[in-house]
């Protein structure tokens, strides 16, 4: 079900209390650099789970073997692709130098 819509009074009685509590505001304000938003300098949780993530943070994942095989065939895909190409490649390079060549 949708909302029901607001009023300009009430659009109008929003838009004052934002702008009276951004001059009431007296915390510390700080530059953003344009792009993604960033987290705010909070102090870091460092209980039980963060101090284990902190010492295995290098620890090697576990890879099922179906991924395994997923990422293995793949990469034999695109070494094959590759072989494949490289003569295609190498005419390709020829004819790119002689273009240039006679473009001089």
């Amino acid at each position: 079900m949708r909302r029901p819509r607001k009023s300009k009074e009430q659009l109008r009685e929003e838009q004052e209390a934002m702008q009276k509590a951004i001059a009431v505001y007296e915390g510390p304000v700080t530059l953003c650099w344009p792009g993604k938003a960033r987290a705010t300098n909070k102090p870091m949780r460092f209980d039980r789970a963060a101090q284990w993530l902190a010492k295995h943070w290098n620890d090697p994942g576990t890879e099922s073997a179906l991924a395994k095989g997923r990422r293995v065939g793949t990469a034999r895909q695109r070494e094959r692709i590759a072989k494949r190409n490289t003569p295609l490649l190498k005419v390709i390079a020829k004819q790119e130098r002689k273009l240039k060549w006679r473009a001089q």
